[in-house]
């Protein structure tokens, strides 16, 4: 069931149901390790991080696994799973345990 997704969309998914709703900073910070946008190629680096992360969180999206909120809070925009998203986690964590065997 999981299948189709790429590996940012499965952490994606597997953060959200972790912290219910998690931020577009928090999750740049979690996969790419980036605080802020201070230097100029830091800039850019985050720039990118960020475009991948919203194309990822895009179709996630459309494919109605998450809901994504703008201006809810400071930090800009943040995700929480649908149903569909909360199936999908637990299609991940199945996959992934049955790989450990």
């Amino acid at each position: 069931m999981a299948r189709g997704l790429s590996s940012l969309q499965r952490e994606i998914l597997c953060l959200a149901s972790e912290k219910r709703f998690v931020t577009y900073k928090e999750m740049i910070e979690e996969f790419w390790g980036l605080q802020d946008r201070d230097g100029r190629s830091k800039e850019r680096t985050y720039d990118a991080a960020h475009a991948s992360l919203s194309r990822s969180v895009s179709r996630l999206w459309a494919r109605n696994l998450v809901d994504v909120w703008k201006g809810v809070t400071g930090w800009g925009t943040g995700v929480t799973l649908t149903g569909d998203g909360e199936e999908f986690v637990l299609a991940i964590s199945a996959e992934e345990e049955l790989m450990d065997k």
